[in-house]
């Protein structure tokens, strides 16, 4: 039976396979999870996921270098359930708590888990924008939600062919704006274990 479970349960664990740097590590929170916030992280709270989301922050603030500063930050997962919206969710309240300007971006094309958690409902999102030349960034930005100071692009509706969406040109002009616009755009993508 051991040898079917591949469950992390260390640091040390993801390092001796990864050769990527390690910038922190996310608590499970039974206290968060069955209280259905969205946003756990607050600007002057004490309590550790608070801290952990300051440290994660610092850490990746250190990734960068003056000239080439770390704008654009994609959460992927195995798997579903493993809490990459809530962490890209919370890494986008952390980041704005310092007076950055931040986006976040539902780029879950087939489900849309962001969009649903922060209950944004848009007649346009990025769906709209991939497949439509008329739609502008201007037109699917939905301005401080979930929280003052975070904007949110959501998907708009759920795309029956996200791979071709996500592979078109409109997909970079989209990327390439909101560089202009946000110091931060935190992306919530798919889980990498189970679509193309």
């Amino acid at each position: 039976i051991l040898m079917l479970d591949t469950s992390v349960r260390t640091r040390r664990e993801v390092e001796d396979v990864v050769h990527a740097p390690f910038l922190g590590e996310i608590p499970f929170s039974k206290e968060v999870a069955d209280s259905k916030t969205p946003i756990a992280v607050k600007a002057e709270g004490h309590d550790m996921l608070s801290e952990v989301f300051r440290i994660l922050r610092t850490n990746l603030s250190l990734m960068s270098s003056a000239d080439k500063p770390q704008q654009v930050i994609t959460f992927t997962s195995f798997n579903v359930g493993a809490g990459k919206t809530f962490t890209a969710l919370n890494m986008a309240a952390s980041l704005t708590q310092i007076k950055n300007k931040v986006v976040l971006l539902d780029l879950d094309l087939r489900k849309g888990t962001l969009s649903m958690q922060t209950g944004t409902k848009k007649e346009n999102g990025v769906t709209h924008y991939l497949t439509d030349k008329n739609v502008s960034v201007g037109d699917i930005i939905v301005k401080d939600n979930p929280q003052e100071g975070l904007d949110l692009i959501p998907i708009g509706v759920i795309a029956p062919n996200p791979v071709e969406l996500l592979l078109s040109n409109r997909l970079t002009q989209l990327m390439e704006e909101l560089k202009a616009r946000y110091d931060y755009i935190i992306i919530d993508n798919v889980p990498v274990g189970i679509v193309a």
